[in-house]
């Protein structure tokens, strides 16, 4: 097979993308969580990495931009910490 990609997802499932495959894709855009408030759209993938900007209010800032899909890119337990966590901003002083 020539002009190919193989894929190992986390589960440990494997798959390969083509060539033909990618000219079936579309393109996507990005915009970060500040400049989407406001605003929505019909798919948001999130990728949920540690970071001192991500908690718990900017999470739920994200996920409320979805309006038929959300999909959260990470680590479970980096997940449940961040939602567990009080927000960075009752911290401030």
């Amino acid at each position: 097979m020539q002009g190919f990609a193989r894929l190992q997802f986390d589960d440990g499932a494997e798959d390969v993308i083509t060539t033909a495959d990618l000219e079936k894709l579309t393109h996507g855009w990005a915009i970060s969580v500040h400049k989407a408030q406001g605003s929505a759209f019909r798919r948001v993938i999130i990728p949920v990495v540690r970071s001192k900007l991500l908690d718990r209010t900017m999470l739920y800032t994200a996920i409320t931009r979805g309006i038929e899909a959300v999909v959260l890119i990470g680590d479970n337990d980096l997940i449940n910490e961040i939602i567990e966590a009080p927000s960075a901003s009752l911290q401030r002083d």
